[in-house]
């Protein structure tokens, strides 16, 4: 059996993806990169079933990666976010805009009589003491509902826990996934 361009092909798309994702400028390109990388990733895996399906050694191959694809709280995320995408009117991702959040600071108190924004920070005249926190524009993964089933937003992968619930970071984990998988299925079945 010889490799599958249009595996290592659909694999490239993802990649681009996710750099596009890593580049993108406004919360709308990251939402449709994100969308996209979803469809592009679940591509792969049905690429590398047909393509390798043809070796009657397949099925029990791939039996090492199918229960992980359910099983495994990043992988069953992004197959259920896809057909989410695909199959409902369920918002998957939610645009938060840039923010700036004020509390009190480490007195537990603050009276603020007057705030000046300006461009060597913010200044405050008041009593007690101010954090000022800027939350960046961003997009949050939701919880998906999918054929009934919820999945939470993964803070785990292949038994691995991680505090980074960003599209990015969750699709980078998900494409080094099956980027392994395609290698490994690749120096099983091709024969050279």
């Amino acid at each position: 059996m010889q490799t599958s361009q249009n595996l290592r092909a659909e694999l490239k798309r993802c990649e681009a993806l996710l750099t596009q994702m890593r580049t993108s400028t406004s919360l709308e390109d990251l939402e449709d990169a994100w969308k996209n990388f979803l469809g592009r990733l679940e591509r792969v895996w049905n690429k590398c079933d047909s393509h390798f399906s043809k070796s009657p050694k397949w099925n029990g191959w791939k039996g090492r990666y199918e229960p992980q694809r359910k099983r495994d709280p990043l992988l069953a995320y992004l197959v259920n976010a896809r057909g989410a995408d695909e199959h409902t009117v369920a918002d998957i991702v939610e645009k938060k805009p840039d923010s700036i959040e004020i509390t009190a600071g480490p007195s537990g108190f603050a009276y603020i009589q007057q705030l000046m924004v300006g461009p060597a920070g913010i200044a405050f005249e008041g009593d007690g003491t101010i954090k000022v926190a800027f939350h960046p524009a961003r997009v949050l993964l939701l919880p998906i509902v999918n054929r009934g089933r919820t999945y939470p937003v993964p803070s785990e992968h292949l038994g691995k826990p991680y505090s980074d619930t960003s599209v990015v970071h969750l699709a980078s984990l998900g494409l080094d996934f099956y980027r392994t998988v395609v290698t490994a299925a690749e120096s099983h079945f091709v024969k050279v």
